[in-house]
């Protein structure tokens, strides 16, 4: 007759050698009372320690394991794995584009499996990272929907890899094919992981700028685009994986915001990086520095006009006619005056040259002298922040830093407002008033 199954409590429960009847904890030395195999009371001793003991959703890697992880075979020769790629694709050999985005997703495709098995069926692996002195980080699966998942999944593989391979080759693991998909991570994979990591960190450092709430703003897009392609720059060190990942990468990278595909929005956003004060020094074009100077006179003559008009609007009713200014009395000029009134009207006329105010061309190009003698500022300045603290001594450039530096560097901040509001309105609270919403929204963002 075959063997009776084993409770999996006493994985963490050995019986006393005194009296049968009873049972001591592993883990804090209590004894507990098991007559007839009855486990109930030891069961609920072990949710005290966080271990729940349910059908296969049981934590059976809470427990400590005689085998020494240093000792145990390596996952290759466990598993008959060579260490190529999947698809039987060699690291070593070159190959085409198709060739290296297969090879790239073997290794993401057997990391992410590899760690399927241990973390979802063991709610707790406390005593495997304290023993491996890892910090307690859960691990992340790839979404695609998600930006940035994969890395943020291959990049905590790597830190947590020590917890995994010792759950791995726990003896307690019975199915042979959880076993093999755990195992099935090889050296050359570890190898791809790193690169992978060490690649992509500055795209996910990247996405993080741009999709900031603060301070993101349309200036920094071409500087981090230049940072991207110095970064994305294939070396004749770099492996034939990196080499493949950094090709693919820059060929999506490289056409966009160009003046092929987009002048217009190529010339703002050069427009914007001369006005960001952090990246001012990237601008070396002459021609960029004139359309702001031009660009500055036509907003600043806007906005004088208007003034002006509006003005007038006020001072003369609907309706009514201008009144006619009077005329002023000439003054009767002496004998002396007559005689050299000719004379008197040249020196006149050069004073009010002297005294005349430089045009608004001459202040806006005052005013981008001024600006491009200031030093430069750190990068986590606030450049909005940084133009109203200059606006008295440049009035006209401030005027044109707002219309270029409020547009946001991605959409992600208002996508963000969307989901605080859609937190907001609740089932709960659907009664709330738009004008509620919109100060809680505020207060929210802003707070």
């Amino acid at each position: 007759m075959a063997d009776r199954k084993r409770s999996k409590v006493w994985l963490h429960f050995n019986k006393c050698s005194d009296n049968g009847d009873y049972a001591r904890c592993n883990l804090c030395g209590m004894k507990y009372k098991a007559t007839g195999g009855n486990t109930s009371n030891l069961r609920k001793h072990l949710v005290k320690h966080k271990i729940f003991l349910k059908a296969e959703e049981c934590t059976i890697f809470a427990r400590p394991t005689r085998t020494d992880v240093t000792s145990a075979p390596s996952p290759a020769s466990d598993t008959g794995e060579t260490g190529s790629a999947a698809g039987g694709d060699n690291s070593d050999n070159d190959s085409s584009e198709a060739s290296s985005s297969s090879s790239a997703a073997g290794p993401a495709v057997r990391v992410k499996a590899a760690m399927v098995t241990p973390f979802t069926k063991a709610k707790e692996t406390a005593f495997t990272r304290q023993r491996t002195g890892l910090d307690e980080h859960s691990l992340i699966l790839d979404v695609r929907t998600r930006w940035n998942s994969l890395f943020l999944m291959v990049e905590r593989f790597i830190e947590q890899y020590p917890a995994i391979q010792a759950a791995s080759r726990d003896p307690r693991i019975k199915k042979a094919m959880d076993r093999d998909r755990l195992l099935r991570v090889s050296d050359d994979d570890m190898s791809k992981c790193e690169d992978f990591v060490d690649t992509m960190r500055v795209l996910y450092t990247s996405t993080l700028a741009v999709s900031a709430d603060r301070s993101a703003t349309a200036g920094q897009i071409l500087p981090i685009l230049d940072k991207l392609r110095a970064k994305f720059e294939v070396k004749d060190e770099d492996s034939a994986f990196k080499k493949a990942i950094k090709e693919k990468v820059w060929a999506d990278l490289s056409h966009r915001y160009t003046e092929e595909t987009n002048k217009e929005l190529r010339l703002f956003l050069e427009e914007a990086t001369a006005l960001d004060p952090r990246f001012k020094g990237k601008i070396q074009d002459e021609a960029v520095w004139t359309r702001l100077e031009n660009e500055a006179v036509v907003l600043f003559t806007g906005d004088k006009i208007g003034e002006v008009t509006q003005q007038e609007g006020e001072e003369v009713a609907e309706g009514e006619e201008m009144p006619e200014a009077p005329e002023k009395r000439k003054k009767k000029l002496s004998a002396l005056g007559e005689l050299f009134q000719d004379e008197d009207q040249e020196v006149l006329f050069q004073r009010e040259i002297d005294t005349q105010a430089p045009s608004l061309a001459e202040k806006a190009k005052n005013e981008l002298l001024i600006y491009q003698r200031f030093p430069a500022v750190l990068s986590s300045v606030h450049p909005l922040l940084w133009w109203w603290q200059k606006r008295d001594q440049m009035p006209m450039l401030a005027s044109l830093a707002k219309k270029y530096l409020c547009v946001q560097a991605s959409s992600t901040p208002s996508e963000r407002v969307f989901s605080t509001a859609g937190d907001t309105v609740s089932v709960e609270r659907a009664r709330l008033l738009p004008e509620k919403v919109d100060m809680l929204v505020f207060l929210k963002k802003n707070g």
